[in-house]
C-alpha cells in the first residue's frame, strides 16, 4: 500500500455552533482544553467533537481503512484525556493531536 504524500497535515476545527463559537465563530481549542483539564466533561466532549473528524480523516488517510481509523482516533483522544487528566494542557491542541495521530499510525 503506497503511503500518502508527506508533507503539513493540519488540523482544522469543523464544528462552529454557537455553543463553543467566540464571537468571530471560531471555536477556541485552547480554552476547552484549559477547561477540560480541570476536569469539565463537557468541555472536553466539545473539543472532541471540534476535532474528531480532522483526526479521523488523518488517521484513515494514514491507515487506509475506516475501521483501523476509529481505533486510532479513540485512542488518540483517550491519550489527550490522560494528558489534561495530568494537568498538561498542550500549547497547541490542535498540534498535539495531529502528531499523536500520526505516531498512532
Amino acid at each position: 500500500m503506497a503511503l500518502p504524500p508527506r508533507g503539513p497535515t493540519r488540523l482544522q476545527p469543523t464544528d462552529r455552533s454557537s455553543s463553543v463559537a467566540g464571537p468571530d465563530s471560531i471555536v477556541d481549542i485552547h480554552a476547552l482544553a484549559r477547561a477540560a483539564a480541570t476536569g469539565d466533561r463537557t468541555a472536553f466532549s466539545a473539543l472532541m467533537r471540534v476535532l474528531e473528524k480532522p483526526v479521523h480523516q488523518i488517521a484513515r488517510r494514514w491507515t487506509g481503512a475506516a475501521g483501523e481509523a476509529d481505533d486510532v482516533a479513540q485512542g488518540v483522544f483517550v491519550s489527550l484525556w490522560q494528558v489534561l487528566q495530568a494537568g498538561r494542557v498542550p500549547d497547541n491542541p490542535g498540534a498535539f493531536l495531529r502528531r499523536a495521530t500520526l505516531n498512532a499510525c
